[in-house]
């Protein structure tokens, strides 16, 4: 095939002026200009990530952009020196998040950034515990600790507020710099391990090499095991009717009329303050958190109950994915001649699944828990401003910029400080709500997946190995004839196994309450947030996704099929259609 191209930026930017009219100068006054499509980046390919942005970003999720910008790019380029990978480039266009990998195509430079990256790989797989055991207790445990104790709601409206303000962001910097030190060498660690098996063993599936790592367990599935202990609870309490037959925005206010119902609702919330850290959308400031609002885990533990009520086991038994695990292993060194083969494989094999925890586990302290904190002190900072009269109400602050908040924490503390009158963050009020309409057109906006054209080669771990894309996975995308025919879809084999059902296609998390046990789930893509709904389904199907996509670990982990990567799945197939996913060889039927 031969040079793919999509719509340009350019072209789909005039589009978007079109669309916002009168708006569009509103829509991107608060985007720095270096998240701004340039005219050199035609010819590059961008997609829009909709794993982690899938809706329109918000003033203050300006910030979280700048961390990535930071944080993905410096340990590829400046500490371990990817030999083929800068890291990506962000662009924001209509509030959506465009990616675009940053390849490296000179040999000798390739060849001089691969010295570099063996001996950093080297240092921190031979230390890879200790090392991020080092880094979480004693830097990003201590930050969590430092910000959580920050009361912007009710210090003095002294200097000390900027200081804090400055303090939280430069340790939402440092954490995410953690987070990607360790990130792309645990995705190189699997891609080496896919490289080398399928040396080894030329024509093995994808689907054979996941199992080498399934049942290892994550801290992120823990949560689901808090769940289950509080579905057993409701049960013993007697307060279980309440949490199955009861609208879910109701259920709080009926277990709170009983001794048994605030008991069990006690238990509940210290779960939530230690398991409670999630967002039901991507990685926002400006989107409520589960512990903000739990409809989504009560969903989950009702789920629990009427499983539990049946006689059956919600969560999978760790043992028989062990087992498999380690019987699937031993039968491919068996097959391999020399001591020498043995030994590597076994190698690579243990690489990966040192590493492979931790791919998940990160999410656990930095995108959960971490960002849910800064939004929360975001929250206190919001309510500061409503009592001020600045802005109409605390939720307002996400549609204020991390500078625009700091200029009017200046405000307030000049106020203190005895100034003559008071500016009474002036204009705020109307700035937001002309960026609160701007947004809601934006939300209606469905961008296109890619943008630009596609390289010959894509090599950047992240971009294959977590989003899937790939110039193999493009031309299928951009190819009719790949598929045998309409109702067919083709994407990852991420987590073995044949399932039928009827698929419940989710827009986001925040629906989670609609899906029904035994369905098959149906999303663009899966986060932290939607962890715990994968022991009460059959398979997964996502849009987007590649082999060590949160999706695919998770299937895996439950040993569910899952096929991830379809680009389409939500568009193409409707909630109530019956479906057959085949985790085997990637492909989702529809069957009626």
């Amino acid at each position: 095939m031969g040079l793919i191209k999509f719509e340009s930026p350019d072209e789909l930017e005039e589009k978007v002026k079109k669309y916002l009219g009168k708006d569009y100068d509103t829509a991107y006054e608060y985007i720095p200009y270096y998240f701004r499509f340039q005219k050199k980046d035609e010819n590059r390919l961008h997609f829009q990530d909709s794993v982690h942005w899938p809706v329109p970003l918000k003033p203050i999720d300006i910030l979280i952009i700048q961390v990535m910008q930071w944080t993905y790019c410096m340990p590829q380029h400046l500490l371990h020196k990817f030999p083929t990978s800068r890291g990506a480039d962000w662009r924001i266009l209509n509030g959506y998040v465009y990616l675009s990998p940053m390849e490296v195509s000179d040999q000798d430079e390739i060849q001089e950034r691969l010295e570099a990256f063996m001996e950093s790989a080297r240092k921190y797989y031979s230390n890879w515990n200790e090392l991020w055991d080092k880094r979480l207790k004693e830097e990003i445990l201590p930050r969590i600790e430092r910000v959580q104790n920050i009361d912007f709601e009710n210090m003095p409206a002294e200097y000390q507020m900027i200081e804090d303000f400055d303090t939280m962001i430069h340790d939402l910097f440092k954490v995410w710099e953690i987070h990607f030190e360790f990130l792309g060498l645990g995705y190189a660690a699997y891609v080496t391990l896919m490289n080398e098996a399928k040396g080894f063993f030329p024509g093995m599936e994808d689907r054979i090499i996941t199992k080498f790592c399934q049942g290892l367990g994550t801290i992120m599935m823990e949560t689901d095991r808090k769940f289950l202990d509080l579905a057993k609870l409701a049960i013993e309490l007697g307060v279980e009717d309440i949490l199955v037959e009861g609208m879910p925005e109701d259920i709080i206010t009926e277990l709170e009329k009983s001794n048994a119902g605030k008991k069990w609702l006690d238990e509940f919330n210290r779960v939530m303050e230690e398991w409670g850290n999630r967002q039901d959308v991507g990685l926002y400031f400006g989107y409520i958190s589960w512990r903000e609002n739990p409809i989504a885990p009560i969903s989950i533990i009702r789920n629990y109950i009427v499983k539990l009520r049946r006689g059956e086991e919600p969560l999978p038994p760790k043992e028989a994915l062990e087992a498999e695990r380690e019987r699937l292993i031993q039968e491919y060194v068996d097959l391999l001649d020399s001591e020498e083969d043995k030994k590597r494989f076994r190698e690579v094999v243990q690489l990966a699944q040192l590493v492979y925890p931790y791919v998940e586990d990160h999410n656990f302290y930095i995108d959960q828990k971490f960002d849910v904190l800064v939004r929360l002190k975001l929250l206190e900072i919001g309510r500061r401003f409503t009592k001020k009269g600045y802005i109409d109400e605390p939720e307002d602050i996400s549609f204020l910029t991390p500078d625009e908040i700091r200029h009017a924490l200046l405000d307030m503390i000049f106020d203190h400080g005895g100034r003559l009158y008071s500016y009474s963050g002036e204009g705020l009020k109307d700035l937001i709500q002309k960026r609160k309409k701007v947004y809601e057109l934006q939300k209606q906006w469905t961008p296109p997946k890619l943008l630009g054209v596609a390289p010959d080669k894509i090599t950047e771990p992240l971009f294959v190995q977590l989003w899937g894309i790939t110039k193999e996975a493009i031309e299928i995308w951009t190819s009719p004839d790949k598929i045998e025919s309409a109702d067919k879809l083709k994407g990852f084999a991420a987590s073995p196994g044949i399932a039928e059902g009827v698929a419940r296609v989710l827009n986001s998390p925040e629906e989670i309450s609609k899906l029904r046990e035994g369905e098959i789930l149906v999303c663009s893509c899966t986060t932290p947030a939607w962890t715990s709904v994968f022991p009460t389904v059959k398979a997964v199907v996502t849009d987007i996704g590649g082999l060590m996509s949160h999706a695919a670990i998770v299937s895996r982990e439950y040993g569910i099929p899952a096929v991830v990567g379809t680009l389409t799945a939500t568009k193409t197939i409707q909630s109530g259609q019956k479906i057959r996913v085949n985790g085997d060889q990637g492909i989702v039927e529809i069957l009626e």
